[in-house]
Protein backbone atom coordinates (compact mmCIF):
# COMPACT_ATOMS: atom_id res chain seq x y z
CA UNK A 1 0.00 0.00 0.00
CA UNK A 2 1.00 3.38 -0.87
CA UNK A 3 2.78 5.36 2.32
CA UNK A 4 1.03 7.80 3.74
CA UNK A 5 2.17 11.21 2.70
CA UNK A 6 0.17 13.46 5.27
CA UNK A 7 -2.10 16.43 4.69
CA UNK A 8 -2.23 17.14 0.71
CA UNK A 9 -1.19 21.09 0.91
CA UNK A 10 -3.76 21.60 -1.91
CA UNK A 11 -7.17 21.14 0.01
CA UNK A 12 -8.77 24.08 1.66
CA UNK A 13 -10.64 22.97 4.73
CA UNK A 14 -13.52 25.84 4.95
CA UNK A 15 -15.93 24.69 6.89
CA UNK A 16 -14.72 25.02 11.05
CA UNK A 17 -15.32 23.19 13.60
CA UNK A 18 -15.88 19.69 13.75
CA UNK A 19 -16.25 19.16 9.76
CA UNK A 20 -12.61 20.75 9.50
CA UNK A 21 -11.75 18.06 12.81
CA UNK A 22 -12.83 14.96 10.16
CA UNK A 23 -11.17 16.28 7.11
CA UNK A 24 -8.06 16.77 8.89
CA UNK A 25 -8.53 13.21 9.82
CA UNK A 26 -9.35 12.14 6.39
CA UNK A 27 -6.16 14.31 4.63
CA UNK A 28 -4.07 12.64 6.96
CA UNK A 29 -2.02 9.21 7.38
CA UNK A 30 -4.16 8.38 10.85
CA UNK A 31 -7.14 6.72 8.45
CA UNK A 32 -4.70 4.97 6.33
CA UNK A 33 -3.37 3.17 9.81
CA UNK A 34 -6.85 2.21 11.38
CA UNK A 35 -8.57 1.69 8.27
CA UNK A 36 -5.69 -0.61 7.17
CA UNK A 37 -5.65 -2.44 3.86
CA UNK A 38 -8.51 0.20 2.60
CA UNK A 39 -10.45 -1.76 1.08
CA UNK A 40 -13.16 -0.61 3.50
CA UNK A 41 -16.33 -2.74 2.91
CA UNK A 42 -17.49 -1.82 6.69
CA UNK A 43 -17.80 1.46 7.81
CA UNK A 44 -19.50 3.86 10.52
CA UNK A 45 -22.98 3.60 11.44
CA UNK A 46 -25.36 4.30 14.68
CA UNK A 47 -25.29 0.71 15.81
CA UNK A 48 -23.83 -1.36 19.21
CA UNK A 49 -21.28 -4.09 18.47
CA UNK A 50 -23.05 -7.32 17.71
CA UNK A 51 -19.86 -9.21 16.53
CA UNK A 52 -21.35 -12.52 16.36
CA UNK A 53 -23.84 -13.74 14.10
CA UNK A 54 -27.10 -15.13 15.72
CA UNK A 55 -27.27 -19.04 16.06
CA UNK A 56 -31.01 -19.38 16.36
CA UNK A 57 -33.29 -20.34 14.10
CA UNK A 58 -34.23 -19.10 10.27
CA UNK A 59 -37.28 -16.65 11.10
CA UNK A 60 -38.43 -15.43 8.01
CA UNK A 61 -38.45 -17.98 5.42
CA UNK A 62 -42.49 -18.52 6.04
CA UNK A 63 -43.40 -14.94 5.34
CA UNK A 64 -41.83 -15.08 1.79
CA UNK A 65 -44.84 -14.22 -0.74
CA UNK A 66 -43.24 -13.13 -3.76
CA UNK A 67 -40.34 -14.71 -6.19
CA UNK A 68 -37.07 -13.16 -5.47
CA UNK A 69 -34.65 -14.44 -8.38
CA UNK A 70 -31.45 -15.69 -7.40
CA UNK A 71 -27.91 -15.33 -9.16
CA UNK A 72 -24.29 -14.83 -9.02
CA UNK A 73 -21.81 -12.03 -9.32
CA UNK A 74 -18.96 -11.50 -11.03
CA UNK A 75 -16.77 -8.88 -12.65
CA UNK A 76 -14.53 -9.20 -16.22
CA UNK A 77 -11.29 -7.96 -14.71
CA UNK A 78 -11.37 -10.28 -11.62
CA UNK A 79 -12.21 -13.70 -13.88
CA UNK A 80 -9.72 -12.51 -16.27
CA UNK A 81 -6.71 -10.46 -14.74
CA UNK A 82 -3.27 -9.99 -16.58
CA UNK A 83 -2.54 -8.59 -19.70
CA UNK A 84 -5.77 -9.60 -22.21
CA UNK A 85 -4.10 -11.19 -25.49
CA UNK A 86 -0.40 -9.68 -23.76
CA UNK A 87 -1.71 -6.04 -23.73
CA UNK A 88 -1.39 -4.20 -20.74
CA UNK A 89 -4.51 -1.57 -21.18
CA UNK A 90 -5.62 -0.51 -17.86
CA UNK A 91 -4.84 1.18 -14.39
CA UNK A 92 -4.85 -2.61 -13.01
CA UNK A 93 -3.65 -4.54 -16.49
CA UNK A 94 -0.23 -2.38 -14.91
CA UNK A 95 -0.87 -3.11 -11.18
CA UNK A 96 -0.41 -6.70 -11.88
CA UNK A 97 2.72 -6.40 -14.31
CA UNK A 98 4.43 -3.87 -11.92
CA UNK A 99 3.78 -6.21 -8.60
CA UNK A 100 4.81 -9.64 -11.12
CA UNK A 101 8.31 -7.72 -12.13
CA UNK A 102 9.39 -6.56 -8.85
CA UNK A 103 8.95 -2.63 -9.15
CA UNK A 104 6.08 -1.77 -7.19
CA UNK A 105 4.45 -3.82 -4.49
CA UNK A 106 0.52 -2.90 -5.35
CA UNK A 107 -0.99 -6.65 -5.35
CA UNK A 108 -0.48 -8.04 -2.07
CA UNK A 109 -1.90 -11.21 -2.44
CA UNK A 110 -1.15 -14.52 -4.43
CA UNK A 111 -0.61 -13.46 -8.41
CA UNK A 112 -0.02 -17.26 -9.33
CA UNK A 113 -1.78 -19.75 -11.75
CA UNK A 114 -4.25 -16.75 -12.56
CA UNK A 115 -8.37 -17.72 -14.20
CA UNK A 116 -8.51 -18.21 -17.53
CA UNK A 117 -10.00 -15.74 -19.72
CA UNK A 118 -13.61 -16.05 -20.83
CA UNK A 119 -14.03 -19.70 -19.87
CA UNK A 120 -17.63 -18.68 -19.83
CA UNK A 121 -19.00 -21.51 -21.29
CA UNK A 122 -18.63 -23.83 -18.56
CA UNK A 123 -19.73 -21.30 -15.91
CA UNK A 124 -22.36 -20.47 -16.97
CA UNK A 125 -23.86 -24.27 -17.73
CA UNK A 126 -23.08 -24.45 -14.17
CA UNK A 127 -25.18 -21.66 -13.52
CA UNK A 128 -28.22 -23.11 -15.39
CA UNK A 129 -27.79 -26.81 -15.04
CA UNK A 130 -26.35 -27.37 -11.11
CA UNK A 131 -26.97 -24.15 -8.98
CA UNK A 132 -30.69 -23.38 -11.03
CA UNK A 133 -29.99 -19.91 -10.44
CA UNK A 134 -31.60 -17.25 -12.77
CA UNK A 135 -29.30 -14.41 -13.09
CA UNK A 136 -25.54 -14.12 -14.33
CA UNK A 137 -24.48 -10.24 -13.51
CA UNK A 138 -20.72 -10.09 -15.68
CA UNK A 139 -19.14 -6.73 -16.32
CA UNK A 140 -17.75 -5.08 -18.95
CA UNK A 141 -14.19 -3.38 -18.99
CA UNK A 142 -14.25 0.22 -19.54
CA UNK A 143 -10.23 0.25 -19.66
CA UNK A 144 -9.51 -2.63 -22.28
CA UNK A 145 -12.41 -2.04 -24.29
CA UNK A 146 -11.61 1.91 -24.49
CA UNK A 147 -7.47 1.88 -24.07
CA UNK A 148 -6.58 4.96 -25.72
CA UNK A 149 -8.01 8.17 -27.18
CA UNK A 150 -10.02 7.20 -30.46
CA UNK A 151 -9.97 3.51 -30.27
CA UNK A 152 -12.76 0.89 -29.41
CA UNK A 153 -11.74 -2.91 -29.00
CA UNK A 154 -13.69 -4.62 -31.09
CA UNK A 155 -12.66 -7.95 -31.03
CA UNK A 156 -12.93 -7.94 -26.92
CA UNK A 157 -16.79 -6.33 -27.62
CA UNK A 158 -17.51 -9.54 -29.78
CA UNK A 159 -16.43 -11.42 -26.77
CA UNK A 160 -18.44 -9.90 -24.40
CA UNK A 161 -21.35 -10.43 -26.31
CA UNK A 162 -20.70 -14.08 -26.96
CA UNK A 163 -21.18 -14.36 -22.96
CA UNK A 164 -24.17 -12.56 -23.09
CA UNK A 165 -26.02 -14.49 -25.74
CA UNK A 166 -25.05 -17.81 -24.53
CA UNK A 167 -26.70 -16.56 -21.02
CA UNK A 168 -29.66 -16.43 -23.26
CA UNK A 169 -29.10 -19.29 -24.98
CA UNK A 170 -29.58 -21.40 -21.57
CA UNK A 171 -32.06 -19.48 -20.12
CA UNK A 172 -30.28 -17.52 -17.89
CA UNK A 173 -30.70 -13.38 -17.69
CA UNK A 174 -27.68 -11.37 -18.15
CA UNK A 175 -27.10 -8.37 -16.20
CA UNK A 176 -24.53 -6.15 -17.41
CA UNK A 177 -22.22 -3.81 -15.41
CA UNK A 178 -21.26 -1.02 -17.47
CA UNK A 179 -17.66 -0.10 -14.83
CA UNK A 180 -16.31 -2.26 -12.62
CA UNK A 181 -13.49 0.29 -11.61
CA UNK A 182 -10.57 -0.35 -13.96
CA UNK A 183 -9.70 1.99 -16.16
CA UNK A 184 -7.65 3.36 -19.05
CA UNK A 185 -3.95 3.38 -18.35
CA UNK A 186 -3.48 5.78 -21.05
CA UNK A 187 -5.49 8.78 -18.85
CA UNK A 188 -3.86 8.20 -15.72
CA UNK A 189 -0.40 10.31 -14.94
CA UNK A 190 2.67 8.24 -13.53
CA UNK A 191 5.75 9.96 -12.40
CA UNK A 192 8.34 10.23 -15.31
CA UNK A 193 11.07 8.94 -12.97
CA UNK A 194 9.66 6.18 -10.59
CA UNK A 195 6.82 5.20 -13.07
CA UNK A 196 4.10 5.14 -9.98
CA UNK A 197 0.88 6.61 -10.48
CA UNK A 198 0.44 10.20 -9.09
CA UNK A 199 -3.15 10.84 -11.14
CA UNK A 200 -5.60 8.37 -11.47
CA UNK A 201 -7.68 8.69 -14.89
CA UNK A 202 -11.08 10.34 -13.25
CA UNK A 203 -8.92 13.09 -12.47
CA UNK A 204 -7.76 13.62 -16.07
CA UNK A 205 -9.74 16.47 -17.74
CA UNK A 206 -11.08 14.73 -20.98
CA UNK A 207 -12.16 11.56 -18.75
CA UNK A 208 -15.78 12.76 -19.62
CA UNK A 209 -15.24 12.79 -22.73
CA UNK A 210 -13.85 9.60 -23.29
CA UNK A 211 -16.55 7.81 -21.02
CA UNK A 212 -19.07 9.13 -23.50
CA UNK A 213 -17.49 7.61 -26.73
CA UNK A 214 -17.21 4.23 -24.66
CA UNK A 215 -20.93 4.58 -24.02
CA UNK A 216 -21.89 5.50 -27.37
CA UNK A 217 -19.97 2.58 -28.76
CA UNK A 218 -21.19 -0.31 -27.03
CA UNK A 219 -25.10 1.36 -27.62
CA UNK A 220 -24.12 0.64 -31.29
CA UNK A 221 -23.31 -3.00 -30.27
CA UNK A 222 -26.58 -3.54 -28.31
CA UNK A 223 -28.93 -2.18 -30.51
CA UNK A 224 -27.55 -3.16 -34.13
CA UNK A 225 -28.65 -6.60 -35.48
CA UNK A 226 -25.54 -6.75 -37.59
CA UNK A 227 -23.20 -6.46 -34.71
CA UNK A 228 -24.94 -8.85 -32.89
CA UNK A 229 -24.71 -11.43 -36.17
CA UNK A 230 -21.05 -10.72 -37.04
CA UNK A 231 -20.06 -11.21 -33.27
CA UNK A 232 -22.03 -14.54 -32.54
CA UNK A 233 -21.19 -16.31 -35.88
CA UNK A 234 -17.71 -16.11 -35.99
CA UNK A 235 -17.88 -17.44 -32.58
CA UNK A 236 -14.60 -20.14 -32.61
CA UNK A 237 -16.19 -22.40 -30.76
CA UNK A 238 -19.50 -22.51 -32.72
CA UNK A 239 -21.72 -22.01 -29.95
CA UNK A 240 -24.46 -20.35 -31.66
CA UNK A 241 -26.91 -21.42 -34.71
CA UNK A 242 -28.69 -19.03 -37.21
CA UNK A 243 -31.64 -20.00 -34.90
CA UNK A 244 -30.22 -19.02 -31.88
CA UNK A 245 -28.92 -15.55 -33.28
CA UNK A 246 -32.34 -14.99 -34.36
CA UNK A 247 -33.76 -15.61 -31.50
CA UNK A 248 -31.29 -13.28 -29.33
CA UNK A 249 -32.09 -10.51 -31.69
CA UNK A 250 -35.73 -10.60 -31.43
CA UNK A 251 -36.29 -11.23 -27.76
CA UNK A 252 -33.75 -8.48 -26.47
CA UNK A 253 -30.63 -8.59 -25.22
CA UNK A 254 -30.09 -7.52 -22.01
CA UNK A 255 -33.02 -6.27 -19.14
CA UNK A 256 -30.84 -5.11 -16.53
CA UNK A 257 -28.09 -2.54 -16.64
CA UNK A 258 -25.82 -1.52 -13.80
CA UNK A 259 -23.77 1.40 -14.62
CA UNK A 260 -21.56 1.90 -11.95
CA UNK A 261 -20.42 -0.98 -9.20
CA UNK A 262 -19.28 0.51 -5.75
CA UNK A 263 -18.85 4.52 -7.08
CA UNK A 264 -17.29 4.91 -3.45
CA UNK A 265 -14.74 3.13 -3.94
CA UNK A 266 -13.50 4.79 -6.94
CA UNK A 267 -12.79 7.47 -4.29
CA UNK A 268 -10.64 5.41 -2.07
CA UNK A 269 -7.62 5.87 -4.54
CA UNK A 270 -7.39 9.47 -3.02
CA UNK A 271 -8.35 8.83 0.45
CA UNK A 272 -6.76 5.43 1.45
CA UNK A 273 -4.33 4.74 -1.46
CA UNK A 274 -4.90 0.65 -1.73
CA UNK A 275 -6.67 1.53 -5.28
CA UNK A 276 -5.34 4.03 -8.40
CA UNK A 277 -3.74 6.17 -8.26
CA UNK A 278 -2.78 5.07 -4.58
CA UNK A 279 -2.52 8.41 -2.84
CA UNK A 280 -3.72 8.82 0.47
CA UNK A 281 -5.80 11.88 1.84
CA UNK A 282 -6.69 13.45 -1.15
CA UNK A 283 -10.27 14.80 0.51
CA UNK A 284 -10.56 17.36 -1.98
CA UNK A 285 -9.89 14.99 -5.59
CA UNK A 286 -12.54 12.26 -3.66
CA UNK A 287 -14.38 14.72 -4.24
CA UNK A 288 -13.94 15.57 -7.57
CA UNK A 289 -13.73 12.09 -8.95
CA UNK A 290 -17.48 11.28 -7.14
CA UNK A 291 -18.42 14.10 -8.91
CA UNK A 292 -17.19 13.01 -13.06
CA UNK A 293 -18.54 9.57 -11.67
CA UNK A 294 -21.92 10.96 -11.22
CA UNK A 295 -21.91 13.34 -14.25
CA UNK A 296 -20.55 9.99 -16.38
CA UNK A 297 -23.88 7.70 -14.98
CA UNK A 298 -26.24 10.76 -15.89
CA UNK A 299 -24.60 10.47 -19.43
CA UNK A 300 -25.03 6.80 -19.54
CA UNK A 301 -28.48 6.45 -17.97
CA UNK A 302 -29.76 9.36 -20.29
CA UNK A 303 -28.26 8.07 -23.23
CA UNK A 304 -29.17 4.17 -23.30
CA UNK A 305 -32.75 5.63 -22.23
CA UNK A 306 -32.72 7.93 -25.19
CA UNK A 307 -31.23 5.09 -28.08
CA UNK A 308 -33.59 2.71 -26.89
CA UNK A 309 -36.65 4.99 -27.17
CA UNK A 310 -35.61 5.80 -30.31
CA UNK A 311 -34.58 2.69 -31.70
CA UNK A 312 -37.45 0.87 -33.60
CA UNK A 313 -35.20 -1.91 -35.85
CA UNK A 314 -34.45 -3.96 -32.40
CA UNK A 315 -35.23 -4.77 -29.46
CA UNK A 316 -31.68 -6.04 -28.48
CA UNK A 317 -31.79 -3.95 -25.72
CA UNK A 318 -35.26 -4.85 -24.25
CA UNK A 319 -37.58 -1.49 -24.22
CA UNK A 320 -38.26 -2.59 -20.85
CA UNK A 321 -34.25 -2.30 -19.80
CA UNK A 322 -33.63 -1.01 -15.94
CA UNK A 323 -30.57 0.65 -15.32
CA UNK A 324 -29.12 0.90 -12.11
CA UNK A 325 -26.36 1.79 -9.19
CA UNK A 326 -24.92 -0.55 -6.76
CA UNK A 327 -23.77 0.76 -3.83
CA UNK A 328 -21.70 -0.94 -1.30
CA UNK A 329 -22.53 -0.30 2.13
CA UNK A 330 -19.88 1.53 4.88
CA UNK A 331 -20.49 -0.19 8.16
CA UNK A 332 -19.10 0.83 11.56
CA UNK A 333 -20.73 -0.46 14.58
CA UNK A 334 -19.86 0.27 18.36
CA UNK A 335 -19.87 3.58 20.65
CA UNK A 336 -16.11 3.81 22.05
CA UNK A 337 -13.59 4.94 21.68
CA UNK A 338 -14.33 7.37 18.51
CA UNK A 339 -17.49 10.22 19.75
CA UNK A 340 -20.75 9.16 17.72
CA UNK A 341 -20.23 12.78 16.21
CA UNK A 342 -17.66 11.80 13.87
CA UNK A 343 -18.88 8.65 13.31
CA UNK A 344 -22.12 10.43 11.78
CA UNK A 345 -20.16 12.68 10.01
CA UNK A 346 -17.85 9.54 7.98
CA UNK A 347 -21.16 7.91 7.44
CA UNK A 348 -22.36 11.34 5.91
CA UNK A 349 -19.27 11.73 3.88
CA UNK A 350 -18.88 8.02 2.78
CA UNK A 351 -22.42 6.57 2.31
CA UNK A 352 -24.56 9.29 2.06
CA UNK A 353 -22.98 12.02 0.11
CA UNK A 354 -21.96 8.89 -2.57
CA UNK A 355 -25.91 7.53 -3.05
CA UNK A 356 -27.03 11.32 -2.84
CA UNK A 357 -24.33 12.24 -5.42
CA UNK A 358 -25.29 9.59 -7.84
CA UNK A 359 -29.27 9.31 -7.10
CA UNK A 360 -29.58 13.15 -7.16
CA UNK A 361 -33.42 13.75 -7.39
CA UNK A 362 -33.65 9.60 -7.50
CA UNK A 363 -35.25 9.73 -11.18
CA UNK A 364 -31.70 8.88 -13.18
CA UNK A 365 -31.86 5.26 -11.55
CA UNK A 366 -34.59 2.43 -12.10
CA UNK A 367 -32.85 0.36 -8.97
CA UNK A 368 -30.70 0.39 -6.03
CA UNK A 369 -28.25 -2.15 -5.87
CA UNK A 370 -27.35 -3.04 -1.95
CA UNK A 371 -23.74 -4.75 -1.20
CA UNK A 372 -22.91 -5.47 1.98
CA UNK A 373 -20.36 -8.22 3.72
CA UNK A 374 -19.22 -7.02 6.82
CA UNK A 375 -18.90 -4.87 9.94
CA UNK A 376 -15.85 -2.32 11.28
CA UNK A 377 -16.02 -2.05 15.35
CA UNK A 378 -14.76 1.65 16.33
CA UNK A 379 -12.96 0.03 19.28
CA UNK A 380 -8.98 0.20 19.80
CA UNK A 381 -8.91 -3.86 18.96
CA UNK A 382 -10.44 -3.67 15.60
CA UNK A 383 -8.04 -0.21 15.01
CA UNK A 384 -5.20 -2.51 16.34
CA UNK A 385 -5.82 -5.83 13.83
CA UNK A 386 -5.90 -3.81 10.58
CA UNK A 387 -2.61 -2.02 11.62
CA UNK A 388 -1.05 -4.60 12.43
CA UNK A 389 -2.63 -6.32 9.10
CA UNK A 390 -1.20 -3.36 7.08
CA UNK A 391 2.45 -3.97 8.97
CA UNK A 392 2.20 -7.68 7.38
CA UNK A 393 1.26 -9.27 10.44
CA UNK A 394 -1.57 -11.32 11.49
CA UNK A 395 -3.72 -11.28 14.69
CA UNK A 396 -7.70 -11.04 15.30
CA UNK A 397 -9.44 -10.15 18.43
CA UNK A 398 -11.47 -12.52 20.51
CA UNK A 399 -14.88 -12.68 20.31
CA UNK A 400 -15.44 -11.77 16.88
CA UNK A 401 -15.66 -13.64 13.78
CA UNK A 402 -13.47 -12.44 10.55
CA UNK A 403 -13.39 -14.02 7.20
CA UNK A 404 -10.35 -14.46 5.01
CA UNK A 405 -9.88 -11.35 3.29
CA UNK A 406 -7.50 -9.23 5.23
CA UNK A 407 -9.31 -6.02 4.27
CA UNK A 408 -12.37 -6.31 5.68
CA UNK A 409 -14.13 -6.39 9.39
CA UNK A 410 -16.02 -8.73 10.93
CA UNK A 411 -19.06 -11.06 10.08
CA UNK A 412 -22.24 -9.47 10.54
CA UNK A 413 -25.46 -10.49 8.82
CA UNK A 414 -27.30 -7.51 10.14
CA UNK A 415 -25.66 -5.19 8.42
CA UNK A 416 -27.00 -5.96 5.29
CA UNK A 417 -31.21 -5.30 6.73
CA UNK A 418 -30.13 -2.00 8.11
CA UNK A 419 -28.81 -1.01 4.86
CA UNK A 420 -31.46 -2.24 2.98
CA UNK A 421 -34.19 -0.14 5.48
CA UNK A 422 -31.81 2.75 4.86
CA UNK A 423 -32.34 2.83 1.27
CA UNK A 424 -36.18 2.31 1.46
CA UNK A 425 -36.25 5.54 3.90
CA UNK A 426 -34.76 7.47 1.64
CA UNK A 427 -36.05 6.04 -1.85
CA UNK A 428 -39.51 4.29 -0.68
CA UNK A 429 -41.12 2.01 -3.27
CA UNK A 430 -37.94 1.89 -5.51
CA UNK A 431 -36.91 -1.44 -6.53
CA UNK A 432 -34.04 -2.98 -4.85
CA UNK A 433 -31.82 -5.80 -5.82
CA UNK A 434 -28.89 -6.91 -3.68
CA UNK A 435 -26.24 -7.31 -6.27
CA UNK A 436 -23.48 -8.84 -4.20
CA UNK A 437 -23.46 -10.88 -0.66
CA UNK A 438 -20.92 -13.42 0.25
CA UNK A 439 -18.40 -14.16 2.78
CA UNK A 440 -14.41 -14.92 2.39
CA UNK A 441 -14.11 -18.43 3.36
CA UNK A 442 -10.88 -20.52 2.08
CA UNK A 443 -12.49 -23.74 3.43
CA UNK A 444 -15.98 -23.39 2.65
CA UNK A 445 -16.94 -24.07 6.34
CA UNK A 446 -18.65 -21.11 8.11
CA UNK A 447 -19.99 -19.65 4.93
CA UNK A 448 -22.96 -22.27 4.08
CA UNK A 449 -24.32 -21.09 7.39
CA UNK A 450 -23.98 -17.00 6.67
CA UNK A 451 -25.10 -17.08 3.94
CA UNK A 452 -28.47 -18.73 5.02
CA UNK A 453 -28.33 -16.17 7.86
CA UNK A 454 -27.68 -12.81 5.29
CA UNK A 455 -30.96 -13.99 3.00
CA UNK A 456 -32.99 -14.22 6.55
CA UNK A 457 -32.05 -10.87 7.03
CA UNK A 458 -32.72 -10.20 3.18
CA UNK A 459 -36.22 -11.70 3.92
CA UNK A 460 -36.93 -9.56 6.75
CA UNK A 461 -36.52 -6.40 5.37
CA UNK A 462 -38.85 -7.82 2.24
CA UNK A 463 -41.22 -8.77 5.52
CA UNK A 464 -41.05 -4.96 6.32
CA UNK A 465 -41.77 -3.42 2.86
CA UNK A 466 -39.05 -3.05 1.00
CA UNK A 467 -39.20 -4.42 -2.85
CA UNK A 468 -36.56 -6.90 -3.78
CA UNK A 469 -36.16 -8.22 -6.69
CA UNK A 470 -33.27 -10.74 -6.69
CA UNK A 471 -30.22 -11.90 -4.58
CA UNK A 472 -26.79 -12.44 -6.00
CA UNK A 473 -24.03 -14.17 -4.42
CA UNK A 474 -20.57 -12.87 -4.44
CA UNK A 475 -19.16 -14.81 -6.15
CA UNK A 476 -19.93 -17.98 -8.97
CA UNK A 477 -15.66 -19.03 -8.84
CA UNK A 478 -12.67 -17.81 -6.95
CA UNK A 479 -11.45 -14.76 -8.66
CA UNK A 480 -8.71 -11.99 -8.49
CA UNK A 481 -9.80 -10.26 -5.28
CA UNK A 482 -7.71 -6.68 -5.92
CA UNK A 483 -4.62 -5.61 -3.97
CA UNK A 484 -5.72 -9.30 -1.96
CA UNK A 485 -5.09 -10.72 -5.13
CA UNK A 486 -5.79 -14.15 -5.90
CA UNK A 487 -6.04 -16.43 -2.56
CA UNK A 488 -8.87 -14.81 -1.43
CA UNK A 489 -11.77 -17.41 -1.61
CA UNK A 490 -15.45 -16.11 -2.35
CA UNK A 491 -16.51 -18.35 -4.39
CA UNK A 492 -19.05 -21.97 -4.70
CA UNK A 493 -16.47 -23.07 -7.28
CA UNK A 494 -12.61 -22.95 -7.75
CA UNK A 495 -11.05 -20.19 -10.40
CA UNK A 496 -11.43 -23.16 -13.43
CA UNK A 497 -15.20 -23.38 -12.52
CA UNK A 498 -14.69 -26.64 -10.67
CA UNK A 499 -15.84 -27.43 -7.40
CA UNK A 500 -14.07 -26.84 -4.74
CA UNK A 501 -11.42 -29.03 -3.47
CA UNK A 502 -11.43 -28.78 0.49
CA UNK A 503 -9.29 -30.83 2.28
CA UNK A 504 -11.36 -30.56 5.34
CA UNK A 505 -13.85 -33.31 4.81
CA UNK A 506 -16.87 -31.08 5.41
CA UNK A 507 -20.40 -31.98 4.05
CA UNK A 508 -22.07 -28.84 3.83
CA UNK A 509 -21.04 -26.84 0.45
CA UNK A 510 -21.91 -22.92 -0.32
CA UNK A 511 -22.68 -25.15 -4.04
CA UNK A 512 -25.36 -27.18 -2.11
CA UNK A 513 -26.56 -24.03 -0.15
CA UNK A 514 -26.74 -21.64 -3.00
CA UNK A 515 -28.69 -24.27 -4.68
CA UNK A 516 -31.16 -25.30 -2.73
CA UNK A 517 -32.16 -21.27 -1.37
CA UNK A 518 -32.13 -20.75 -5.40
CA UNK A 519 -35.37 -23.79 -5.79
CA UNK A 520 -36.92 -21.80 -2.25
CA UNK A 521 -36.59 -18.28 -3.81
CA UNK A 522 -38.07 -19.05 -7.50
CA UNK A 523 -40.87 -21.02 -6.13
CA UNK A 524 -41.44 -20.25 -2.27
CA UNK A 525 -43.28 -22.78 -0.92
CA UNK A 526 -43.47 -25.84 2.00
CA UNK A 527 -42.11 -28.19 -0.65
CA UNK A 528 -39.29 -25.82 -1.18
CA UNK A 529 -38.68 -24.40 2.05
CA UNK A 530 -38.72 -27.76 4.19
CA UNK A 531 -34.80 -28.57 2.73
CA UNK A 532 -33.53 -24.85 3.33
CA UNK A 533 -34.55 -25.67 7.04
CA UNK A 534 -32.88 -28.87 6.85
CA UNK A 535 -29.99 -27.82 5.34
CA UNK A 536 -29.78 -24.60 7.77
CA UNK A 537 -29.46 -27.42 10.40
CA UNK A 538 -26.48 -28.74 9.50
CA UNK A 539 -24.65 -25.41 8.11
CA UNK A 540 -25.28 -24.53 11.75
CA UNK A 541 -23.62 -27.32 13.29
CA UNK A 542 -20.96 -26.91 10.65
CA UNK A 543 -20.02 -23.34 11.53
CA UNK A 544 -20.20 -23.98 15.69
CA UNK A 545 -18.30 -27.19 15.51
CA UNK A 546 -14.76 -27.01 15.92
CA UNK A 547 -13.91 -29.99 14.50
CA UNK A 548 -14.48 -30.48 11.07
CA UNK A 549 -17.49 -32.20 9.86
Amino acid sequence: MAKSKGPDSGNKLKNPGRRRFLETALEGAGVAACVGAGLLDAGFDKGHNNPMPPKGQLKHYDDLKKIVKPGVAGSSFQSAPGPWHGRILSDYDDAIDRTRRGVENIIHGDLTDLPDHFDYKKQIDLVADELGSNIYRMSLDFGRLCPKEGEFNHELMAEYLRIIAYCRKRGVEPMVTLHHWPMPLSYCKKDPKTGKMIEGAWEHPDILKHFRFYIENIIQYFLHPEKIKAALSTDPDHNFSPENIDEVINNGLISDIITFNEPMMCRMGNLLGDFPPYQVGQLDKSRLVLDRVSEAHQFAYHEIRNAVAGSNATRNISHKVRLGIAYNYIKFAGDAPIPRWIAEILDQELNVRTIEKMERSGNTSDFMGAQYYSAFGTDLEDFARLAIQTMGGSWKPEGREYGDHPGFGYLDPNGMLEFLLKLEQKYPGKSKMVTEMGFADNQDKNRPFLIMEMVDKILEAIEKGVQIDAILLWSLCNNLEWTAGQGVGFGAYDKRADRLKTDNGHNISTRQVWTTLSRYLNNPCEETKRPVMELYQKAKAQYESKIIL
